[in-house]
């Protein structure tokens, strides 16, 4: 299969963009940051972009929901939109609950990323039962690999007793809680993602999906920041700290941006190879910047994940003619059924 070079290039954005994004989380956990206003802080950053993006698509279509050039159909459905809205709190919710799981243990988040990065396998499982999108027997095979990388990272997570001591004895980690919360945080990616899908069904734009999420997560931060932030903040934090989960935000803008950009070209399995992996970076960046090595048998687990999420995404059969039926339009490009046979 050819590789468009344009796949490459925005799928590594995302890549890393991903990949700094998830560091990034982890790291606001050792600031002197209240986690609520750290999450709040985040979305509202990545709204700012939104809102930024809207206001020029709002001067030609007079609305944040629109439809691609070309593929105006019936107007969007109250459904579909209530269905973006959701789409873009189950991504607010997934990050909160990646935080938490970071900071349950803080030197397991790479394979934690890990495992929050597959829900990949989750969506290919739904849309192979839902919208029949049939895996083929290298997919499947996966699904088993998934499930036995998340086993051997559970038990190389559980230290003596589920606490695993750091560098004062005041301090430890709750690394099986922070398993369960990155499965919870996978869950809800995922959930965000099939949102975005069943847009899709009605030529939502992809700008106009990329808008409206970014913008309701604003919104969300801004709600929380007001609501459920402690009136006495964070009074050991400087501005400085405050430029992480600023920065964190808009590296989120940019890595949906990539992916919006990647799957533009036909080689949708490349792209997701390349963005769903951004685990690796977070580990790399973990050992280099944090020295937080973990468990070696996470790191096992870790690699049986990645593997299989990676072979899930380029094990796709050469697409037939059924195959190649358009789902919609994106982009100016016709989108097919099978180019979201991995979504």
């Amino acid at each position: 299969m050819m590789v468009e070079p344009g796949t490459i290039l925005w799928a590594m954005l995302a890549h890393i963009a991903f990949g700094m994004q998830n560091f990034l989380i982890g790291y606001s956990n050792t600031l002197p940051l209240d986690g609520v206003a750290c999450c709040a802080v985040l979305w509202m950053a990545s709204g700012v972009v939104g809102v930024i993006v809207g206001v020029f698509f709002l001067r030609s279509h007079g609305s944040f929901f629109f439809q691609d050039v070309g593929c105006e159909g019936a107007p969007l459905s109250v459904k579909v939109k209530l269905v973006t809205i959701g789409g873009s709190l189950c991504v607010g919710f997934a990050q909160f609950l990646m935080k938490k799981s970071f900071a349950l243990a803080p030197r397991n988040t790479g394979p934690l990323c890990a495992v929050i990065s597959s829900d990949v396998i989750v969506i290919s499982i739904f849309c192979h039962f839902v919208y029949w999108e049939l895996m083929n027997k290298w997919q499947i095979g996966c699904v088993g690999a998934i499930v036995s990388g998340l086993v051997v990272m559970a038990l190389g997570s559980g230290g003596e007793g589920g606490v695993v001591s750091i560098d004062d004895d005041t301090a430890v980690e709750y690394p099986l809680w922070a398993l369960l919360f990155s499965m919870l945080g996978m869950f809800s990616f995922a959930a965000g993602v099939l949102c975005i899908r069943a847009g899709f069904t009605e030529n939502i734009a992809a700008w106009s999906s990329f808008i409206s999420r970014m913008t309701v997560i604003g919104l969300l931060g801004l709600g929380t920041y007001i609501c459920a932030t402690p009136a006495s903040g964070s009074p050991d934090a400087t501005l400085l700290m405050w430029c992480v989960p600023v920065v964190t935000g808009v590296l989120q803008a940019a890595g949906v941006f990539g992916i919006i950009k990647a799957l533009q070209f036909k080689n949708t399995g490349i792209a997701n190879a390349i963005f769903a992996s951004n685990s690796v970076l977070v580990m790399i960046l973990q050992v280099v910047v944090l020295q937080q090595v973990p468990h070696w048998l996470a790191l096992l687990g870790m690699v049986i994940v990645i593997g299989a999420v990676v072979t899930i995404a380029l094990s796709q059969d050469a697409p037939s003619a059924g195959d190649m039926a358009p789902l919609t339009c994106s982009g100016g490009l016709i989108v097919t059924s099978r180019s979201y046979s991995s979504c």
